[in-house]
């Protein structure tokens, strides 16, 4: 249950739509709190931070209200406490008669906010608009004018002034004003189609015009097409006859080619013939001769034979003496070899063993090496697999660090991303820079957001809040770059941004002390610029618009190193993780005064990281990468010792194989040479047993009986050397006769041969002819059928046409092409389009012409209703304007100055540019001015928005007016003079409630009459920093600040003192002598009246 419902109302004092009560609950500095409003001028004081301006937000969203009204936060949630998740907020309203109206609105971190009317639940909606049937609007900057929209009032055009007066003026000339714009746009629309109507009937008419002319164009093009074709009729007639003559003469020559042709193919046939015969006989020739060339050739290799066994023969008779000399040779010869061989198998037996012997050493030293080969492979791949793994081990390591490499450079995006989403410019101006870098000298910075490092988020987040004028900003490191950029990206495509030129000086730290000063104990407190690290460009861009190197930083919570900064003379402004503190020493009074401000959590900065191990992760990165490379070098070496390894195993394993064969190749030989001679011996061993004299006698012998059998085959050979002489007689004979059958053959084929192509020739002459016929024949179809297509059939009157015209068919297609190119030098032109639409443009002609004329009385009308409108709404305004006038004047002498209020008329019934100026005099040798945000200054501008607020409330229908901290600009004299204007003008009972909220109350403010009873003030006291509340004694502020009040009271007080002594006086002596005799009864009557007395001066003292 909220302290709302316990308390008691007081709302029978107040008018409608006024506020009676504020309750808060965990609402931004407040735990919970209840503010008991007056029904006039409300005075809410406090030093600076203590929370005045809180009890104006929560009035704000309370009553349904946008943050962004207020300028402070951009969502409503940030407007709760810290630590807490929900804040409630309550604001009672006025009925009148005693009536009131409670509006609740809880808001939630996490939930939609929720919204309340008399404990009943309603949605956003309609709860603004009860709201605002007590005709309260937020937007209306003269009934809320919060602290930050103070300078806007000044700098607002005069139609949005006229605007927002209506507004808290009379609601309904708002609306009749609104009508009349409307009505105004209704009509200038209505103006605006009547100029169109009658610039459409102007551009139809000489459309219609130029169609006009098109169809003339028309007539003239249907005469030129009916000569045309009439010329082009005639000439297919005339080209069909030609083409006809020709056919016949083609024909003609046509059969004498046939006639021609039978003649030749009579000959050819004879011929024919003859060649038969010819070949007959050529053939039986060819038999014969086929049958003795085969006789001939079984002669040849019988021949050959003969031949053969005849040089057999005699070869054989010489070898047979050549024996019979060389057996006693052969036998001596013999036994010389056999002894040879038998030496050279010895000398051979002794060399194998050698051989043998130094082969197999070789061999069992490559057997060492090959085992010492195994050693050193078994060894290598051992080291192999090291390198290896070592290698995939630094391989995973680079991956791990290129991942959160790439992680951190993601989120560093996204800080940008987020940069430019709240600055689309600067992402425009980024890209921009990107595309023309060739064209900058130097490298371009920006947004200085996005280039700065960070040492922690907390820095991140004071860097926010310090430097958010400043994180789009860009900077240039010489002129020529940012002229380059500002004439053409600036200028030319409206790329706004801040940009930065870097004057190259040395970075000059002006900290306001030593940060060695103060002591180590109380933590970590360092500067801005000491938070974070940039180029020097960037820093020197920071230093000079956010003054970096001044704001002092204190990481922690501790409430003594908090006290220390806050008692330093030389802090004016620190941070701490959550709050910023501000020292404020006033220009008139010199007192110090501390403003605090929660700092929201980063917009930007969310996904931060710390970008300096970023270095440390690239640089191990490269390491790994060059331990890497190194270990690829041993790897790669280690194989080439392998390789080499390998290929000399290889070749130890060849040069073992080839061993190995020789050894066996050997041993196979000393075998077969023991083999050998053992056969030689024993050959030897038969030989010397046989008689030699025996073995010629028998050679003898037979010699001669094989020479008598050659000299029998001798003879039988030379008969058949006869009968071959005779074959090959006959054979000649034949080719004879063949030759002079083929000469007779050969005679025949020329003469065919000669025939052939003779009628080859006809043969292609009748064909030329008859594709020539053909194509005639086709081209008189086509000139006869187009000829019927264009004219049809010739009749008596296209012949008397066709008469007109020339017979000369190069006249007939001279005039042809003259009429054609006549036709094509007119525009080619749709008809029937023309046509069509030359009918369409008629009809709307027509109809344009008919709304042209309604149209007119339709003006008329409407400008009848703007005029009836436009009398009465500029009567009510003059009038409104003119009580404003006076009032506002009036305000403005007593300041010294003078004042006027001016409506602007505007001419043509347009009623948006009507307005309302401001003119103001703070001199009196200075005329009336325009009061704008460029010619005066803050205290002026300040000044006249209060006048013009206070004048303006006078003829209100606004229930209550929020003016905070108006006086900030203002100097003690205005200031006490507004104040008490202020409290004289809240005297009747009509002007709006008043929340007045000033940091500040100068001493004699308040007034000397009674119109102080209509002010209530609210002192506040929230914050950690504020002294304690108990300590602030209010009679000595009121004694300090209205001195001329004490006095009153004294007064006042020592006249009522003086009366109660004269009457007591008289009631003793009336006592003592009514009561002389009734000494009891009036002992106790005295004591009774005595008693009385007491209480009475009780309770004056206490009133007093």
């Amino acid at each position: 249950m909220s302290y709302s419902k316990k308390r008691k109302s007081f709302s029978f004092q107040f008018p409608r739509g006024r506020i009676t009560q504020i309750y808060m609950k965990n609402f931004q500095i407040f735990d919970e709190c209840t503010v008991f409003p007056g029904p006039k001028l409300n005075f809410i004081l406090g030093p600076n931070g203590s929370g005045k301006s809180t009890i104006i937000n929560a009035i704000a969203l309370g009553l349904g209200g946008k943050p962004q009204f207020l300028e402070r936060q951009d969502h409503v949630r940030d407007f709760i406490k810290t630590g807490s998740d929900l804040a409630e907020l309550e604001i009672e309203v006025s009925c009148g008669k005693g009536r009131t109206k409670l509006f609740r609105r809880i808001i939630s971190k996490t939930k939609p906010d929720k919204y309340y009317i008399d404990r009943k639940r309603i949605d956003a909606t309609d709860f603004v608009d009860r709201v605002r049937a007590f005709n309260i609007h937020f937007d209306n900057l003269c009934q809320f004018l919060p602290q930050e929209r103070v300078s806007q009032f000044a700098s607002m055009t005069p139609q949005q002034r006229l605007k927002e007066t209506e507004r808290v003026v009379d609601k309904e000339l708002l609306e009749k004003h609104s009508e009349l714009i409307k009505k105004s746009g209704q009509y200038r629309d209505a103006l605006f189609g009547s100029d169109q109507e009658q610039k459409n009937y102007e551009k139809i008419r000489v459309r219609f015009e130029y169609l006009k002319k098109a169809m003339e164009r028309i007539e003239r093009q249907k005469e030129l097409m009916q000569k045309i074709q009439l010329l082009e009729g005639k000439l297919l007639w005339m080209k069909s006859e030609i083409a006809e003559n020709k056919i016949v003469l083609v024909q003609s020559n046509i059969e004498k080619l046939i006639r021609k042709e039978k003649k030749i193919m009579t000959r050819y046939s004879h011929l024919n013939q003859n060649l038969e015969k010819y070949q007959k006989q050529s053939q039986e020739v060819e038999k014969e001769i086929r049958e003795l060339e085969k006789l001939i050739s079984k002669y040849n290799s019988r021949m050959k034979i003969i031949f053969e066994k005849l040089d057999s023969h005699d070869l054989e008779y010489q070898k047979n003496i050549e024996d019979i000399k060389n057996v006693d040779e052969d036998e001596e010869r013999n036994k010389k070899q056999i002894q040879k061989l038998l030496k050279e198998i010895e000398e051979l037996q002794k060399k194998n063993i050698q051989d043998t012997k130094e082969q197999e050493n070789e061999l069992s030293e490559l057997t060492k090496k090959l085992k010492d080969f195994r050693n050193s492979s078994d060894q290598l791949d051992k080291e192999k697999k090291k390198v290896s793994k070592q290698k995939d081990d630094y391989f995973r390591r680079k991956q791990r660090n290129d991942e959160t490499i790439r992680e951190i450079e993601n989120r560093k995006r996204k800080i940008c991303d987020q940069i430019y989403q709240r600055f689309p410019a600067a992402q425009k101006a980024r890209e921009w820079i990107d595309s023309h870098r060739n064209r900058f000298k130097h490298q371009v910075f920006g947004p200085i957001g996005a280039e700065v490092e960070f040492h922690s988020k907390e820095i991140a987040t004071i860097f926010e809040t310090q430097c958010f004028q400043a994180i789009n900003t860009f900077v240039f490191l010489c002129e020529e770059d940012l002229d380059f950029f500002f004439q053409n990206a600036y200028q030319k495509e409206g790329i706004k941004i801040p940009l930065y030129e870097w004057s190259k000086k040395p970075l000059v730290y002006n900290n306001p002390f030593d940060i060695n000063e103060i002591p180590k104990n109380l933590g970590e407190v360092f500067f801005l610029d000491q938070g974070f690290d940039a180029v020097d460009s960037i820093k020197e861009c920071l230093i000079d618009k956010c003054k970096i190197e001044k704001t002092l930083c204190y990481r922690g919570s501790s409430e003594r190193t908090e006290k220390f900064l806050i008692d330093n003379d030389k802090v004016m402004l620190f941070y701490t993780s959550t709050h910023k503190y501000m020292k404020n020493i006033s220009r008139y009074s010199s007192e110090v005064s501390y403003r605090t401000q929660q700092i929201r959590s980063t917009r930007f900065y969310r996904d931060w990281t710390n970008y300096s191990d970023v270095q440390g992760l690239k640089q191990q990165s490269l390491e790994l990468e060059n331990q890497i490379k190194e270990l690829d070098i041993q790897f790669q070496n280690i194989e080439k010792q392998q390789i080499d390894l390998h290929r000399d195993n290889e070749g130890f394993r060849k040069r073992k194989n080839i061993l190995d064969n020789e050894i066996r190749r050997i041993k196979i030989e000393n075998a077969e040479i023991q083999r050998s001679l053992k056969n030689k011996q024993k050959d030897l061993k038969d030989k010397q047993k046989k008689n030699f004299e025996i073995l010629r006698v028998e050679l003898i012998h037979n010699k001669t009986q094989n020479l008598q059998s050659i000299e029998k085959k001798n003879g039988q050979i030379l008969d058949e050397l006869r009968h071959y002489s005779t074959s090959l007689q006959n054979s000649n004979i034949k080719q004879i006769q063949k030759f002079l059958i083929l000469e007779e053959k050969n005679k025949c084929s020329r003469e065919i041969e000669e025939y052939k192509s003779k009628h080859e020739q006809i043969f292609r002459e009748k064909t030329a002819f008859e594709r020539q016929l053909k194509d005639l024949q086709e081209e008189f179809k086509n000139f006869r059928e187009k000829a019927i297509a264009k004219t049809g059939e010739k009749t008596q009157i296209l012949e008397e046409q066709f008469a007109k015209l020339p017979n000369d068919i190069n006249e007939i297609e001279r005039q042809f092409h003259k009429a054609t190119s006549k036709l094509n030098s007119l525009e080619s032109e749709d008809a029937d389009a023309i046509i069509k639409e030359y009918e369409e443009k008629k009809i709307e002609l027509e109809r344009i012409s008919e709304n042209i004329k309604n149209s007119e009385s339709i003006f008329k009308q409407i400008r009848q209703e703007m005029e009836i409108m436009e009398r009465e709404w500029i009567v009510n305004m003059e009038e409104i304007i003119k009580k404003l006038n006076v009032k506002f004047e009036w305000l403005f002498e007593q300041f010294g100055g003078g004042g006027e209020i001016q409506l602007i008329k505007a001419q043509n019934y347009e009623y948006e540019n009507y307005g309302i100026d401001v003119l103001v005099q703070f001199h009196s040798s200075k005329h009336l001015q325009k009061l704008t945000s460029a010619r005066q200054s803050g205290g002026e501008r300040t000044v006249s928005t209060a006048l013009y607020l206070i004048a303006l409330h006078r003829c209100t229908q606004s229930p209550f007016c929020i003016i905070d901290e108006i006086n900030q600009g203002m100097d003690p004299d205005n200031d006490k003079k507004t104040f008490q204007l202020l409290a004289n003008s809240v005297r009747k009972e009509s002007v709006p409630q008043y929340f007045v909220i000033s940091p500040k109350l100068l001493p004699s403010l308040l007034p000397d009459d009674d119109s102080v009873n209509n002010i209530r003030f609210h002192f506040v006291f929230n914050g950690v920093f504020l002294p304690d509340y108990n300590h602030w004694i209010k009679s000595k502020y009121v004694k300090k600040y209205s001195p001329h009040l004490i006095k009153q009271q004294e007064q006042q007080q020592e006249k009522e003192k003086e009366k109660e002594k004269e009457k007591e006086q008289e009631s003793e002596s009336e006592s003592e002598k009514e009561n002389e005799n009734e000494s009891e009864s009036e002992s106790e009557s005295e004591k009774i009246s005595q008693s009385a007395k007491r209480r009475k001066r009780r309770t004056r003292k206490k009133a007093n």
